[in-house]
Parts: C-alpha cells; sequence; structure tokens
C-alpha cells in the first residue's frame, strides 16, 4: 500500500487543482416553482384599482366582469415614485392600496372562484412630469432595486397569502429591462415566498428585448399596437382587411419569437379608449375635448381579435380596462357599445373550448 501512496497523493493535488482552476460554480437561475398551476389560458378582463375610490366602484366592476364571463380577473395596482429618476420607492400616494386591502380585493374575485392576476405598475407622482415608467432611471440605482427587493417581497408574501395565481413583478420598465443580474434576484426573492405563476409585462415595441424570460413562467405584453396614421383619423375608406394588414407584421414577429423561445406568451393589456380620435395611439386616453366614439373603439378590438384572438401564439388576452368609469363620461377604456362587449365575451366563451 505505502508505495501507492505517492500515486494516489498526485492523483488527489490534480483534482485540487483542477476544481481551483475551473473557480465557484456560477449562480444558477431561479427554478421555477413546481407547484404554479399549469393555466393552459389566461384570458379574462382587468380592474383598475384606486385605493380612494369607494369601495362599491371596485364591487360593481368585479360584478360586470363576473357578469360577462371572465375567466380570469386581472387587479391592477399603481405605486408611485416622485419622478422618473428618484431612488426611493415607493413614495406615499393615497391612490396606492395597503397590503390589507390587497388582500380584501383577492377575497372578493376568489370569492367567485376566478383566476386571479396581480399586476402592480410604476407611476410617476409629479403631475407636471412628461416622463414615463418606460424611461425611469433612478440616480442612486443600488438604493432603488434594494427598496424595489423589499417591497416586491412584501407583495409576493401577501400574494401567496391571497391565492394569487399569477404575479406580475413589474410592468413595461423598458430602460431597466437589460439589467438581468437585477432582474435575476428580485426572480429569486419572489420565489422564495411566492410559489404560483410569476411574469413580466413588456411594452408593445419592447418585448422582445427581455434577456430575463426565460426565468418567468410567462412574458407578457401590452399589446397598444398602432393602426392608424394620425392624418387617417375616421377614415372610411379603411377597411377591416386593411387593419388586419397593419396588425400581421405583429403576429409574424410573435411567431418567430415562439419558434425561438420556450416560454409562453400572453397579453397582459388589449384595450382602446373611449374617447379617441383614431388608433395611431390606442395607449393614450388623455386626450382633451376628445368625444366618445363607440364604432372606433370596437373597430380596434374587432381587428386586434381578428389576428390574436384564436392564435396558438398566445396563451391569454387580458382586456383593458374596467374602473367605475359611467359609459356617458369620455374617459376610460371601458367598453361603451354593447356589440364591444359581446366581443369580449366572445373571446372568452371560445378560450373555455380550447
Amino acid at each position: 500500500m505505502a508505495r501507492w501512496a505517492p500515486v494516489i497523493a498526485v492523483l488527489i493535488l490534480t483534482v485540487l487543482l483542477g476544481s481551483l482552476a475551473q473557480g465557484p460554480n456560477p449562480p444558477s437561475a431561479p427554478e421555477k416553482p413546481s407547484s404554479a398551476p399549469a393555466h393552459l389560458r389566461w384570458d379574462g378582463i382587468t380592474i383598475l384599482y384606486n385605493a380612494e375610490d369607494p369601495w362599491s366602484v371596485f364591487e360593481s366592476d368585479l360584478s360586470k366582469a363576473v357578469q360577462w364571463g371572465a375567466p380570469c380577473i386581472q387587479i391592477q395596482v399603481s405605486f408611485f415614485s416622485r419622478d422618473h429618476s428618484s431612488a426611493g420607492f415607493p413614495v406615499f400616494d393615497r391612490r396606492s392600496p395597503s397590503l390589507d386591502q390587497i388582500k380584501e380585493i383577492s377575497e372578493a374575485v376568489k370569492s367567485h372562484d376566478k383566476t386571479l392576476v396581480l399586476h402592480p405598475v410604476l407611476l410617476i407622482q409629479d403631475p407636471k412630469s412628461s416622463w414615463w415608467r418606460g424611461q425611469y432611471r433612478p440616480l442612486d440605482n443600488d438604493q432603488w432595486w434594494g427598496d424595489y427587493s423589499q417591497w416586491i417581497e412584501s407583495l409576493a408574501i401577501t400574494a401567496q397569502a391571497s391565492q394569487v395565481d399569477l404575479l406580475f413583478i413589474r410592468s413595461e420598465l423598458t430602460s431597466l429591462q437589460g439589467e438581468s443580474a437585477r432582474w435575476a434576484d428580485v426572480i429569486q426573492t419572489v420565489r422564495n415566498v411566492f410559489d404560483r405563476s410569476v411574469g413580466y409585462s413588456a411594452n408593445w415595441d419592447s418585448w422582445q428585448q427581455v434577456p430575463f424570460h426565460s426565468q418567468l413562467d410567462l412574458l407578457a405584453l401590452n399589446g397598444y399596437f398602432p393602426l392608424d396614421r394620425p392624418e387617417e383619423a375616421n377614415d372610411p375608406s379603411l377597411t377591416p382587411e386593411e387593419d388586419r394588414a397593419r396588425l400581421l407584421p405583429h403576429w409574424s414577429a410573435l411567431k418567430q419569437w415562439t419558434q425561438g423561445n420556450q416560454t409562453p406568451v400572453i397579453f397582459s393589456e388589449v384595450g382602446y379608449p373611449a374617447a379617441i380620435r383614431d388608433l395611431s395611439q390606442p395607449w393614450n386616453s388623455i386626450q382633451p375635448q376628445t368625444p366618445l366614439n363607440g364604432a372606433l373603439q370596437k373597430r380596434g378590438f374587432e381587428a386586434f381579435l381578428s389576428v390574436f384572438g384564436l392564435s396558438d401564439l398566445q396563451q391569454g388576452i387580458l382586456f383593458y380596462a374596467l374602473h367605475g368609469h359611467d359609459p356617458g363620461t369620455p374617459s376610460g377604456y371601458t367598453p361603451i357599445l354593447e356589440e364591444t362587449q359581446m366581443l369580449w365575451q366572445k373571446q372568452f366563451q371560445e378560450s373555455l373550448h380550447r
């Protein structure tokens, strides 16, 4: 045995040196939870919840969503930054719900046996600011990500206790999407306390630039694809065929992306304002002195659903949105024509049989 001792020593030394040369194991990507529910479809209606509203406003919106047959209810809640570069997050705002209020609205949705999606969005508090969340750049990056990580962990704990089925970790933070390592940490923080589906919602023009999508259960995009040019307002010569032709490049991009990636895709927002001049900026509901235009709103949904409604490229469409608006007031995205409501209902019925 003694004569083999030098050989054994050399072998052990070789293994040790090889391990050191390779360096430490790289950090692994957050694992997807095995207990996340395997939803095949995420079709439904978004309800905008404002903590300043009377409870009756939310109750009315929820009742309407249930009446229209939405299998899934997405609750969108807003949390605020003082401006586009503030490090501290979130700042106090009466429109933001408390964790107890999130539990309350979640219980209300679950009492109707609906799939529940919680979708927090960042808004700029300064009313004079022309910036939006897609341009957000905190001056102190480390502080912002630290604050955000603590905040999303608290929200995820509440979501777990409230039986939320899908939690979006953020929406449309285009300027921060490239920080993959930061997002990996956030996703792991959420998965440590939340064992259901985790997603990220991207803007319609940047959804292909989400480098951390493979660590998510699904990637969502907000489908505000422009359908008109501004000079074409109320142009009677535009046909449904022309509308579909203008959306087909977006369908082709989605098809190409899904062929090369395994992450499921849903539409987290699809909406058209009730008061609108044309369909060149469907994301813009703030158009002063613009009359209601139910026909134009209906045309937008018809065009979108004719291309994406039955497509196997997406696993859900969440229509945007209900928020206690009287159909007679020129604001919001609530459908103002019964025919538009029927388009939503038809999508829900067809999704249940797919």
